[in-house]
């Protein structure tokens, strides 16, 4: 999906204050806040305080640290660059970065990414209009890609190879079951001998695609047009590999294949990890979705998205805690959004987002992962990513939030006529505050009524607080109605997943049609 909007980017956004009359939820909310401010802290070869993991984890991760921070910008925006910066500064000369930074020291004894740290610099750079950052994150983000290929592509194919089970951030998971846990010597650069291993492994190339992608985003930006053009073609050769060598037809799923050739046929979030990068075209994500994530003998659980497909007979029913064998876990919700926005799953999205927030009000405390089926809570308490799943998905939800970097979203979801909120937010373009009743929610933009709308949908405004597009985010057709305050009301019936223009898919009514 592209922009609605010519506007530069939506600048420092930060909250100001959400309310809700969901009790649970109101109360979880503001704890979540209070734990991640207790959670930015100073970690060892740190120049300034960063979020934290949480919990048992006292330091902060190249798989999670910035995505963490993402979801926290909002609230202190400065971590965010921060997450990024602990990373930058520590590069090594060759071009390795860290997997770690924590109490004792630097990590260098696995690779340890998921969400490519070039896209979320990328999307960094772009919130915050930060030209320095910018060079700063392309120069290292170019410099980790030639890690990469130098020390993890030895087939020569584009692809980015597994060596350990710390590699994917896959604790516990039969994917690596009976392989080491890091490099040998803890030194990224080897792979321990075992037949098996390397891996050609299909998170680590989706998150090379996705690093090449956003490196030539940058270099566009940048104004380098010849080097745009090579990250492009080394982002083609990527995901032509990914397709040609880690995707079953089959199965429609996509699997590691093995120093000896063979498909490690397990089916987990390394899938759900792959579409986060958009790799696939639309139409086979769809047969995906359809076979694996939709499927609630899959995928779709009580609490959706575990570890392990629940079909899938390596499933492990034990649930032994920080495990990657089947448990739904945190950083898998926080990614969600990566897929299920980019390939227009709206309603999907809406749907997770109330299932998990119901299991996080629910819980004693914000622990590590959750039983797909009971939907109950295990683990050590103060975990991050819990925390920031249930801050970005309230501010998706009921509230407002950033929209691809130039626009605002309103969410405009209720749960009954009963059900109030109110969110305020502010940016370098002005002020925006959301006041909601049941059906009927109010939008304010820089002091002035902008509209009123009644109905369930998510409203995009651009940065200059015009209404652009109505997007549908129930699995049923809602009829929502616009009343700006300007003059006119107009009338729609939003299909799930539907993205409308407005007013120019809006049935204009007249005013006798009005009700008092």
């Amino acid at each position: 999906m592209t922009g609605t909007s010519d506007a530069e980017a939506i600048r420092h956004p930060r909250l100001i204050t959400f309310a809700t009359s969901q009790s649970a939820w109101q109360r979880t909310f503001d704890a979540a806040l209070a734990e991640l401010k207790a959670n930015v802290r100073r970690v060892p070869d740190g120049d300034e305080p960063v979020l934290i993991e949480g919990g048992p984890y006292t330091g902060i991760w190249l798989e999670s640290g910035p995505i963490d921070a993402r979801a926290y910008a909002p609230i202190d925006p400065e971590r965010y660059l921060a997450a990024h910066r602990i990373f930058f500064n520590q590069q090594r000369d060759d071009g390795q970065i860290p997997c770690f930074a924590r109490r004792g020291g630097l990590g260098w004894s696995q690779v340890q990414t998921v969400t490519s740290l070039a896209v979320t610099a990328l999307d960094c750079a772009l919130h915050y209009g930060d030209d320095a950052f910018l060079e700063q994150a392309y120069r290292c983000c170019s410099r980790w890609d030639d890690w990469l290929i130098r020390y993890r592509d030895r087939r020569g194919l584009g692809l980015c190879e597994a060596f350990c089970e710390y590699d994917t951030g896959h604790d516990k998971s039969p994917r690596w079951q009976g392989l080491p846990k890091v490099c040998q010597g803890k030194d990224a650069r080897y792979c321990p001998p075992n037949p098996r291993l390397p891996y050609l492994a299909p998170d680590l190339s989706a998150s090379l695609y996705g690093g090449r992608v956003a490196l030539a985003k940058m270099a566009r930006r940048l104004g380098r047009a010849t080097e745009a053009q090579q990250w492009e073609a080394k982002a083609a050769q990527t995901r032509e590999a990914i397709m040609a060598h880690l995707f079953d037809e089959a199965t429609l799923c996509f699997y590691d294949r093995d120093d000896e050739g063979r498909f490690v046929n397990i089916v987990g979030d390394v899938l759900l990890r792959v579409l986060a990068e958009g790799v696939v075209e639309p139409a086979l994500f769809e047969q995906i979705f359809q076979r694996w994530v939709g499927n609630p003998e899959a995928f779709w659980t009580a609490c959706p998205l575990p570890s392990i497909a629940i079909c899938d007979p390596h499933f492990d029913w034990q649930m032994p805690d920080n495990s990657w064998g089947g448990p739904c876990q945190s950083l898998t919700a926080l990614r969600a959004p990566l897929f299920m926005e980019r390939y227009g799953k709206f309603a999907a999205m809406t749907e997770v987002m109330i299932r998990w927030a119901r299991c996080i009000a629910a819980a004693d405390g914000f622990r590590h992962q959750v039983h797909p089926l009971t939907g109950v809570f295990q683990g050590p308490e103060g975990y991050t990513p819990t925390m920031c799943v249930m801050l970005d998905y309230m501010l998706r939800l009921q509230g407002i939030s950033v929209y691809q970097h130039n626009c605002l979203s309103w969410g405009c979801w209720y749960e009954d006529e009963q059900h109030e909120r109110t969110c305020a937010f502010s940016c370098e373009q002005g002020g925006a505050k959301l006041v909601g009743r049941g059906a009927v929610s109010e939008l304010y933009w820089r002091g002035q009524r902008l509209a009123e709308v009644h109905g369930r949908a998510r409203v995009i405004t651009d940065g200059h607080g015009v209404i652009r597009q109505l997007i549908g985010i129930r699995d049923a057709v809602e009829t929502v109605t616009v009343t700006l305050a300007s003059g006119g009301r107009y009338q729609m019936a939003l299909e799930p997943d539907a993205v409308a223009s407005f007013p120019g898919d809006a049935v204009r009514l007249q005013a006798e049609q009005v009700s008092p």
